[in-house]
């Protein structure tokens, strides 16, 4: 027979018999165990933040000590003499002005020279642009020009 301090439960048309001290002592063991794993989960928790957080940190930092990718002087200027002049007249007046440019602006930044490089992409632009004019004038008035 079952005491008063029993749980009976009826499955079926069978009985089963819980002891109450029993499922008192489950119970508590439940509530450690759900209370253990809550921690394991807020400490998960936690180091996943501080992983990320790092992470950005990480992030953050290549950014500011990664170079950037520049492009030389003159690709723009170029591009736009390519497409107004003819390919002959291109490479004839044009690329020369820009690869002597280049090769100058990269010695410099070599050398650590950054104001002159940049002294040298303003004097190349410059000279680069009364070439690309010079081009596209007609020969007879560059020959009236020139005198």
């Amino acid at each position: 027979m079952t005491g008063s301090a029993d749980i009976v439960h009826v499955v079926d048309g069978g009985k089963i018999v819980f002891d109450r001290k029993r499922l008192d002592v489950l119970a508590a063991e439940v509530k450690i165990l759900d209370r253990i794993a809550q921690e394991h989960i807020e400490d998960a928790v936690r180091r996943a933040l501080v992983i990320a957080e790092h992470s950005i940190l990480e992030v953050r930092k290549l950014r500011e000590v990664q170079p950037r990718v520049a492009i030389p002087p003159g690709i723009r200027l170029s591009a736009i003499a390519r497409a107004v002049l003819t390919r002959r007249a291109y490479r004839k007046h044009v690329m020369v002005a820009v690869s002597e440019m280049q090769a100058e602006y990269i010695e410099e930044i070599r050398a650590g020279n950054y104001r002159k490089a940049r002294w040298v992409s303003i004097r190349g632009h410059a000279l680069i642009l009364l070439t690309l004019l010079r081009a596209l004038l007609p020969a007879r008035v560059r020959a009236f020009l020139s005198g």
